[in-house]
């Protein structure tokens, strides 16, 4: 499903359950990481066209979908 970001969206939320991989077609992302303490968060990240992220969460995802079909869950 192709979907559009404005600027200055927030795409998906750290700690959030991730069931999708994005690819970036057009511009950049960037990905920020809210310090423990406090303060403002800060850039760790760029994503450019090409890029994709959130494929962890997805793997995470199949390998579970996988052991259910073996009953390992």
């Amino acid at each position: 499903e192709r979907v559009a970001h404005t600027h200055d969206a927030a795409v998906v939320h750290e700690g959030e359950e991730g069931d999708r991989m994005y690819v970036v077609v057009s511009g950049e992302f960037c990905a920020y990481k809210a310090p423990a303490d406090g303060s403002a968060p800060r850039a760790v990240k760029m994503y450019g066209c090409g890029s994709t992220f959130g494929e962890h969460a997805l793997r995470a995802i199949m390998q579970i979908a996988e052991d259910l079909s073996k009953g390992l869950v």
